[in-house]
């Protein structure tokens, strides 16, 4: 007699919501973050990430922000639209 196999149904890979960075960093540098963590009663890895957000919050633009170029027409503005319902000027 011959066995059957089952068929296994495939499992879906979990969509990652982090991602691991590796870098390297001077030994004066290391002992310099471990006295910061051990005065601030905190691990380095949230010392790391506490400092990356806030630069990146001084230095780079949002994701979601939207740029609309000067020579696009404004649709739906909302203080056009109290002014007549249409958009009347056109900002060159």
């Amino acid at each position: 007699m011959t066995k059957l196999k089952a068929h296994k149904k495939r499992e879906r890979s979990k969509k990652n919501k982090f991602v691991k960075i590796v870098f390297r960093i001077p030994l004066s540098r290391k002992k310099q973050l471990d006295r910061y963590c051990k005065l601030n009663n905190t691990t380095s890895k949230v010392a790391l990430r506490k400092i990356i957000n806030t630069y990146l919050d001084e230095n780079a633009p949002a994701i979601n922000e939207v740029f609309t170029p000067k020579n696009q027409l404004t649709l739906f503005d909302m203080k056009a639209y109290d002014h007549g319902g249409i958009q009347t000027t056109l900002d060159f």
